[in-house]
């Protein structure tokens, strides 16, 4: 049976809200400097070129990436947008095959490495509908790995509608394979954002759990400013790699969100910096290297904890506060009401 007077479920809520907050604070901070380095813009270009950029016949990934279409997503300083929506692809696919009889009339500029039109083309034969068009353009390509994905979205589809539809659900599929390969190349940089940061506030996970295990004032305080900020925040947006999957990467804005966590740890007390000690016993044990030793190694430990933990993700840990307020709700029904404004 669970003792609802136990400061259990509320020193995991202060911890894992501590956390939480901190990964927001790192979040950013990595989309700072992704943003700063176009890291993910180069990611995107060598995605797409490697499915479109076919040898065997038209440059088509050259082709769609110089496509007005595409262009209208770059910002004024890029050269390669960091997000295209599948929508996109799919309309800037479909403009390029029915330009690809036209082939003859289109130069590569290696200056500018856009394509010119050398001539006006008329897009569209009157006698043939689009996505006619399109499937007899298919036909004619060399053999590629890019013509047999295009027939075989062209003979599932019945219209241009389906086609786009094929191709979009081909895109979106496609990003979330190479989004995961992608966070996989992130990892170290992610971990060494999560242990600069523990560094930075001096926390060792161990270290936080137990003062506010101890510490009952500190605990109640962290634990109204978690059930407060759950409730204002849990039919919102609020996860950070959400935004940056949408890749709108304002930098005032992320540099907001680093300054409001920072001042909401620092309101809360919690006890961080280097002016803390590492532990109490170490204060009376000066004399004694090896206690103060095991200390060190301790307290280092739960500062590669706490950045391990940092590089998981704010929505994660937004997941477990959220579970964790409706468990004390059951458990202490009296005290998790909602919190007034």
């Amino acid at each position: 049976m669970i003792n609802i007077n136990s400061p259990l479920i509320d020193t995991l809520i202060s911890v894992v809200f501590v956390i939480m907050l901190l990964s927001i604070f790192h979040s950013a901070i990595l989309e700072l400097i992704q943003t700063a380095s176009r890291r993910r813009n180069h990611f995107l270009y060598v995605a797409i070129m490697k499915v479109f950029n076919d040898a065997n016949n038209l440059n088509i990934g050259e082709l769609m990436l110089s496509h007005p279409i595409i262009k209208t997503t770059k910002p004024k300083s890029e050269t390669m947008p960091a997000y295209i929506s599948g929508k996109f692809i799919s309309d800037t696919l479909v403009g390029v095959l029915l330009q690809s009889s036209f082939v003859k009339n289109i130069n590569f500029k290696t200056e500018s490495k856009e394509f010119e039109i050398n001539a006006a083309i008329n897009l569209n034969d009157s006698t043939l509908d689009a996505f006619t068009q399109i499937k007899a353009e298919i036909n004619k390509m060399h053999y590629s790995n890019l013509k047999q994905m295009l027939m075989e979205w062209s003979m599932q589809s019945k219209n241009l509608d389906e086609f786009k539809t094929c191709i979009e659900a081909w895109y979106n599929g496609y990003m979330e394979r190479i989004g995961s390969q992608y966070k996989r190349q992130l990892l170290p940089m992610s971990l060494t954002i999560g242990i600069a940061i523990a560094l930075f506030f001096n926390l060792s996970l161990f270290t936080l759990t137990n003062k506010i295990w101890s510490d009952s004032t500190l605990r109640n305080s962290i634990t109204a400013s978690a059930i407060l900020y759950e409730h204002e925040h849990n039919n919102q947006n609020l996860n950070i790699e959400k935004v940056q999957s949408a890749y709108s990467s304002d930098s005032d804005s992320l540099q907001q969100v680093i300054k409001q966590n920072y001042e909401l740890i620092n309101k809360m007390g919690i006890p961080s910096g280097w002016s803390q000690p590492i532990c109490e016993k170490c204060e009376n044990c000066e004399e004694a290297i090896w206690p103060q030793i095991k200390c060190w190694l301790w307290h280092i430990l739960g500062i590669l904890v706490m950045g391990l933990a940092l590089s998981w993700g704010s929505d994660n840990w937004f997941n477990i506060l959220s579970k964790l307020i409706q468990i004390r709700g059951v458990i202490k029904p009296e005290t998790s009401s909602k919190p007034k404004q």
